[in-house]
């Protein structure tokens, strides 16, 4: 939202424009007002535990051209104050936060009781001392900072300011979690990798032990077949993810991260230690993400996590504080490498915070004809049969699908297996469904035409024969193997998703299938599936239920249609 206010995406002048006002507060102290190109910090009190400040800034939206009506004229401004905060903390190596007890509880010098574990003062240097006293020279270099943040490619801004965001938290979390502090700033270093691709493991990247047992097993084997067998084993995304990882922080780590920037001591890190304290740190992250693994405990004590890294057993291991120092200094490095562009034309308005994109309903786009091919059709299959669901449980009219139909008339002929069923789907169900007035011209000829199209099992087949009550022709066994298919390939791109209520009704029509042939183990096997399926829909599941008691079977339709699922519970009851 920072970048967004500063006008660099704007193609005119015409603007809303606001007067905003944050507060925040600090153990960082200075002297005057410090006045960026989009935010001015002005101190209002610096004595004290904590030092509060006014974040003032202009909160500026473009007009439409031409105007619209519901057009927002302000927005974000929680946003813009958080932003700059996530700037502040970072730059000058201290903690800022909307909430003064946050700041003090944070910059505690001592335990409170003995149940206190984590004094974040005791961990990390600096950034929670009780007061931090401000130079003129930070003043000056966080106002190039802003500009040069300011100034980013949209893309390198959204990277880097989630980084630092995360960033953030991670300190924070320092205070009650060292774990998820220590894995957050890893998640932090990690994020800034993401755009950066042309890192490729090599076998020597391979995890230790089992390449050496990997390497047995390939001696026995001849060279060609060794270097595949290798080439396979590298291709693991995770293994790609730690080299990326590593390989980053590496090329942008600068010399003076090693001479005048790190502390003094036996603490700080080695160049020639890095890659490998870097590993640990990334093998540390990963069993504390899939095993809940605490990280080394040395790294838990305040005395023994003073520098950068702590030495155990010949390996070098990054303290949190080792690590907060690696993230700004790599974060600072990234920002002053990446090019500054005044204007850029994007679409700004997405990222405005409080927008939540969401799918709209299936009767507002499948009837569209542009940019039909196998996805869209696939889609626009699987929208129709959500929308039919919708319909069988209100009043509401069906939506003219006449336009597209004609479109796939031209189509039919020409398109392979799996977008011409999914064609034949949308249109012989509604054709079958619609009123004889909203029926497609050609529909009696194209209905005989391809009137054998349901007569394979596949998902297609067994959706428009039990939506139009039809028999299913097949064995049980097939329609098993079919809908196992289905399952395995329904996130595909390309494949169509069956709606609930439609899928509860062909878990019940195999169901049913097994009663027919004397499987009752398996009949109860298949309705309890549907009640499962049918999470969320109580009077549904009651109905299965009952049937399981009573070992009878239900037609997959009725319990698409509520009204007969309900005329059936009170045929029952009346009985």
């Amino acid at each position: 939202m920072l970048q967004i206010i500063s006008g660099k995406f704007y193609t005119n002048d015409d603007r809303y424009k606001h007067d905003g006002k944050g507060i925040l507060f600090s153990n960082y102290s200075c002297v005057g007002p410090i006045e960026t190109c989009i935010a001015t910090l002005e101190p209002v009190g610096t004595y004290g535990s904590s030092s509060s400040y006014v974040v003032s800034y202009i909160n500026q939206l473009e007009k439409h051209s031409p105007p619209q009506a519901g057009t927002l004229v302000r927005t974000g401004d929680s946003e813009i104050v958080e932003q700059f905060m996530y700037l502040c903390n970072l730059y000058f190596r201290s903690f800022f936060h909307k909430d003064k007890a946050t700041v003090w509880m944070h910059c505690r010098e001592h335990k409170d009781d003995s149940s206190d574990q984590n004094v974040p003062s005791h961990f990390v240097p600096r950034i929670f001392d009780r007061q931090i006293n401000g130079t003129n020279d930070e003043a000056e270099g966080f106002i190039e900072f802003i500009d040069r943040v300011i100034g980013l490619p949209r893309e390198d801004y959204l990277l880097i300011m989630d980084a630092i965001r995360n960033y953030s938290s991670a300190i924070q979390a320092i205070n009650s979690n060292i774990d998820l502090a220590y894995s957050q700033m890893i998640y932090s270093l990690e994020s800034l990798a993401q755009r950066s691709d042309n890192y490729v493991p090599i076998w020597a990247d391979y995890p230790e032990n089992p390449r050496k047992r990997v390497d047995k097993i390939l001696s026995m084997v001849n060279e060609d077949t060794a270097g595949d067998i290798q080439e396979a084993l590298l291709k693991d995304a995770n293994l790609k993810a730690r080299k990326r990882f590593i390989e980053f922080i590496l090329d942008n780590v600068s010399d003076s991260y090693f001479i005048e920037q790190a502390p003094q001591g036996y603490g700080a890190v080695r160049k020639n230690e890095l890659k490998r304290a870097l590993s640990n740190a990334y093998t540390m992250r990963s069993k504390f993400v899939h095993e809940l693994k605490p990280i080394q405990d040395q790294l838990r004590h305040p005395r023994l996590s003073e520098g950068d890294v702590f030495r155990y057993s010949k390996e070098p291991y990054f303290s949190i504080a080792g690590l907060i120092r690696l993230f700004r200094h790599v974060a600072l490095n990234l920002i002053e490498s990446r090019p500054q562009i005044e204007h850029e034309e994007i679409n700004w308005r997405k990222d405005l915070p409080g927008i939540v994109h969401m799918e709209m309903a299936p009767e507002y786009w499948i009837w569209k004809t542009e940019n039909i091919n196998c996805n869209t059709i696939a889609q626009k299959l699987t929208g129709f049969l959500s929308h039919l669901e919708t319909l069988f449980s209100s009043s509401k009219p069906i939506t003219d699908l006449r336009p597209l139909l004609n479109e796939y008339e031209k189509k039919l002929d020409k398109s392979d297996c799996d977008s011409q069923k999914a064609m034949l789907t949308t249109y012989f169900l509604y054709n079958n469904i619609v009123n004889e007035d909203g029926k497609s011209d050609n529909h009696k000829e194209i209905l005989k035409k391809y009137d054998d199209s349901f007569d394979d099992c596949c998902i297609e087949s067994m959706v428009v024969r039990m939506i139009l009550n039809a028999p299913w022709p097949w064995h049980v066994d097939e329609c098993v193997g079919c809908w196992n298919e289905y399952q395995q390939k329904k996130y595909w791109k390309g494949k169509i998703q069956v709606p609930q209520r439609m899928t509860i009704g062909i878990l019940v029509t195999i169901a049913a299938k097994f009663l027919e042939n004397g499987h009752k183990d398996s009949f109860k096997e298949w309705m309890s599936e549907a009640v499962l399926e049918a999470a969320g829909k109580q009077e549904i599941q009651k109905t299965i239920q009952q049937a399981i008691d009573k070992d009878t079977s239900l037609a997959g339709i009725r319990l698409i249609v509520p009204d007969q699922a309900s005329s059936k519970d009170s045929d029952e009851k009346g009985q």
